[in-house]
């Protein structure tokens, strides 16, 4: 790959149509470093314009730079996202990540379900400004240990107050960081004491807003949190709706295929996959 100082832009030449996994490795590649410096963007230059513009939705979706060779020379197709190399100062919190995300190895994070098969959603960490947030990465474990970083990202998350939401056997928590708010044993018990039930289930579809209900809404709940997932185009988390028990996420919630009410292990559940909405 080629490198060019004055963009920050590595250069790969695609002569065959590149495969979509290839295309998430380089997505990966954005916001690192190389010998020779810090990569801002990524570029894919296709030799056929014809290939070029039927990969146009998949660059898309990585933000990566889409070049073509014409008569003219290279001309660039979409530019895709940049990432800025900037020392960035903000609010540290967690921030929950679908389990197909596909910037995952570039960042801190760990799973938001334990068990022997490590799956999503993720915790991830950011620094929240009033304009963007940025993400914390994983060099930042060179410097302090995980659970510093994320006992200092709740901590923060505490001080948060969400707007509630409440009905017989219902609570609802309106924040940008609602559903991280899943990670907080205090108050995930006094959602219990609302609901009366030690165990409930907790839908965080996206972005915005944790939704609890008693397990007994099972069936309905999973319905709402599979619509919500597929229809956002906010930043996504999880399709299925999380038990939780004594304030803390224990493991997934489906209805089996004839319809009963069914609570799986984090190892046992496979988030539904569709590849239009994978790496969102």
């Amino acid at each position: 790959m080629l490198y060019d100082p004055n963009t920050q832009t590595l250069i790969e030449v695609a002569p065959v149509p590149v495969p979509e996994a290839r295309l998430q490795q380089l997505a990966q590649l954005k916001g690192g470093r190389t010998d020779d410096g810090f990569v801002a963007q990524v570029a894919v230059l296709f030799l056929d314009r014809g290939q070029a513009e039927a990969a146009l939705p998949d660059f898309r979706r990585f933000g990566l730079e889409l070049r073509a060779m014409s008569e003219g020379g290279e001309e660039v197709l979409h530019a895709g996202t940049r990432v800025a190399e900037l020392e960035v100062t903000g609010t540290l919190l967690p921030v929950l990540r679908e389990e197909s995300w596909p910037h995952l190895p570039t960042v801190a994070h760990r799973p938001l379900l334990g068990g022997p098969k490590v799956m999503g959603p993720w915790v991830t960490f950011g620094l929240d400004t009033p304009t963007a947030v940025a993400r914390v990465p994983a060099s930042a474990l060179e410097e302090r240990g995980l659970d510093e970083l994320e006992a200092e990202a709740l901590a923060n998350l505490a001080a948060r107050t969400p707007r509630e939401n409440k009905r017989e056997g219902l609570m609802e928590l309106v924040d940008e960081y609602a559903p991280e708010m899943i990670l907080l044993e205090d108050r995930m018990r006094a959602i219990a004491a609302h609901l009366d039930s030690d165990l409930f289930l907790v839908s965080i579809p996206h972005e915005g807003s944790l939704f609890a209900v008693r397990p007994e809404g099972t069936e309905a709940i999973c319905q709402l949190a599979r619509q919500r997932f597929d229809s956002t185009s906010a930043r996504r988390i999880s399709p299925l709706p999380i038990l939780v028990s004594e304030g803390r996420p224990v493991g997934f919630a489906a209805v089996q295929a004839g319809g009963d009410d069914a609570g799986g292990e984090a190892a046992d559940e496979e988030a539904p996959t569709k590849p239009w909405w994978k790496f969102w």
